[in-house]
């Protein structure tokens, strides 16, 4: 079994596809027009105060999100799927065969 990114699913079928459906290759490919156009949201901590990045301030402030908002309150296995994702992101083509990981 392995898990990947969404991202990724366009390289996983063309795999497939080079290996079980060759005549599927002929076909052109989609290209997402929309990838790369991203935004960065940044707030401002307090008036005259700093600016910091959304992401950065979120990924800073998760647990305490967590424990506020109460979002742990029916969680399982949250510490296997933190380590699943630390895993697939750390890898450049985002993808992670299970048999790979004992730590999980």
């Amino acid at each position: 079994m392995i898990f990947m990114h969404y991202t990724q699913a366009d390289k996983l079928q063309h795999l497939l596809a080079k290996h079980h459906c060759p005549e599927l290759m002929e076909e052109p490919s989609k290209e997402n027009t929309a990838k790369g156009k991203g935004m960065e949201v940044y707030l401002r901590l307090k008036k005259g105060a700093s600016i910091v990045k959304l992401d950065e301030w979120l990924k800073e402030k998760r647990n305490l999100l967590e424990w506020s908002l109460k979002l742990k309150k029916h969680a399982s296995c949250q510490a296997k799927t933190r380590h699943m994702e630390d895993d697939l992101f750390a890898c450049s083509d985002q993808t992670v065969k299970v048999s790979d990981i004992q730590h999980w």
